[in-house]
């Protein structure tokens, strides 16, 4: 009843004074650029109260200290097209407690090796994130135990931030930094189609199952994943146990996945001048990994993946 009375009296109101151009922030979110859509949400701990207070959670306030965490916090968000291309920028604004904690986790470098491994004129689109495993998992637990803190719940204020203490001891967060150091790009190649087979059944007059083999044609991409990692044997070992569980199979350094008929891709994985590799393309990780692949990447995109923590690019072919 309260809800249906608020509902109404939002309909019948007069809200020329809650216009968003009145508001600076959103305002200024908008910046000068053109823009074929834009997201906005002006403060996290508004729509976190206004859900709370909604659902009738009001002691969650009490339990998570997440003012502290999401005060002033915001996010801004625009979609772009060009004859060849979409682009999806996001901002986020935290607050200095949270901002602390994120710029541990993802405090990371771009590995530079990884423009030698893709053309930028054969691509889709990429998805790369610079992160540092090690401050996530330093981090991680500070996170948790700042979140906690306050709690009004006497057994959770207790128990997450031991939790978090007991994560930290048994984390060796530098060895597992060196396996993967957090810089990850993911590229996309092609998308094409494929004639796929695959097995259905049927039954006789005597119930008995038949098993039928079709045909059928699947979509499927083209990619390329790269992770900056000092692992190579670890990931040997892991590899080898996958091997003689029948789960790969492994030729010329290269392993491949031994995924079902149905699946109408294969998955190839290599770790190689310090850099995991997994793949579609069996022949592109035996060119990278004998030196005979030649990438082809201009600098705009080269500073973009860079300095930019997480950043999407898709591109349209026409």
């Amino acid at each position: 009843m309260r809800n249906l009375q608020k509902a109404k009296a939002f309909i019948n109101g007069d809200h020329s004074s809650n216009n968003i151009l009145r508001n600076k922030s959103y305002v200024a979110s908008l910046g000068k650029q053109n823009f074929e859509a834009h997201a906005w949400a002006g403060d996290f701990m508004n729509l976190y109260q206004e859900l709370v207070e909604t659902q009738g959670f009001s002691n969650a306030f009490g339990m998570y200290n997440v003012e502290e965490l999401y005060r002033n916090s915001s996010v801004s968000s625009t979609l772009d097209f060009t004859n060849t291309s979409a682009v999806l920028n996001i901002d986020y604004t935290m607050s200095n407690a949270m901002a602390k904690h994120a710029k541990a986790m993802y405090n990371g470098k771009m590995n530079k090796d990884f423009f030698k491994y893709f053309n930028q004129d054969k691509m889709l689109g990429y998805m790369s994130v610079n992160a540092s495993t090690e401050g996530l998992l330093t981090e991680y637990p500070k996170l948790m135990k700042s979140m906690f803190a306050n709690s009004t719940n006497n057994e959770m204020a207790t128990v997450i931030p031991l939790g978090a203490d007991l994560l930290s001891v048994f984390l060796d967060e530098e060895a597992v930094g060196e396996l993967v150091r957090g810089d990850m790009l993911f590229v996309v190649n092609d998308i094409a189609k494929k004639q796929v087979t695959y097995t259905t059944y049927d039954y006789d007059e005597n119930y008995n199952r038949i098993p039928i083999e079709k045909t059928k044609e699947e979509t499927v991409p083209d990619f390329i994943f790269m992770a900056t990692s000092n692992g190579e044997s670890i990931f040997n070992k892991l590899m080898n146990i996958a091997v003689k569980e029948n789960e790969m199979t492994v030729d010329n350094g290269i392993y491949k996945f031994n995924t079902p008929r149905s699946v109408p891709v294969n998955v190839y994985a290599m770790h190689a001048k310090g850099v995991l590799f997994f793949a579609t393309s069996k022949d592109q990780l035996l060119a990278i990994r004998n030196g005979s692949f030649k990438g082809s990447v201009s600098g705009d995109h080269k500073k973009i993946l860079a300095k930019i923590l997480l950043r999407h690019m898709l591109t349209v072919k026409i």
